[in-house]
């Protein structure tokens, strides 16, 4: 019951993010690229194409964005709010399952980089939120990260699973400006 409670509340203020009523102000005439959602002045999609790690962030790229950061607690409950709904269909070997074929798991844009000999994002953010416990030790061998219901897990980089990508609302506007063009969505 207590669960039951904590989830609808926390559905409830995810939903109040999702409709822009927290966004920032001013922020209005910028929207998020069609099937994205909006939190602040961020933009997130769950993919449930089942790519490796690097293959998942050249199609986040692709999609003007890199695999997800997950910056607080609040883009860490929108992300899996999506995840359930997205996971739903994932197809494996052009079969739709439930989403379990992969254990509900799906990359984000952390991984431990051997070169720095630490965890860095793929969009070059600093990692200073995580879950204490989540991630274990590595024993000197690179790895990526999954995202399953709150919980964050290592993996190896060249397994194959969903992922979610996420881009800055505002991202577009500075590079086809630079570029003389007009404001563009992918």
């Amino acid at each position: 019951m207590a669960s039951a409670c904590r989830t609808l509340i926390l559905l409830c203020g995810v939903s109040g993010l999702m409709t822009g009523a927290w966004s920032q102000l001013g922020a209005s005439s910028h929207q998020c690229p069609t099937g994205w959602t909006r939190l602040d002045n961020r933009c997130f999609i769950v993919r449930n194409d089942i790519l490796t790690f690097a293959e998942a962030e050249e199609n986040c790229k692709r999609l003007g964005g890199n695999l997800a950061s997950i910056r607080n607690p609040v883009e860490q409950a929108l992300i899996d709010v999506l995840t359930e709904e997205v996971l739903l269909n994932t197809q494996v070997n052009g079969e739709v399952t439930d989403g379990s074929a992969n254990g509900g798991d799906l990359w984000i844009g952390l991984h431990f980089s051997t070169e720095e000999e630490a965890f860095v994002w793929t969009d070059g953010s600093d990692f200073d939120f995580d879950l204490p416990n989540s991630v274990g030790a590595i024993d000197g061998i690179p790895f990526c990260v999954l995202f399953d219901g709150g919980v964050w897990t290592e993996a190896s980089c060249s397994e194959s699973n969903p992922y979610v990508c996420a881009r800055d609302v505002f991202q577009c506007v500075s590079i086809c400006m630079q570029q003389g063009a007009p404001f563009a969505q992918p």
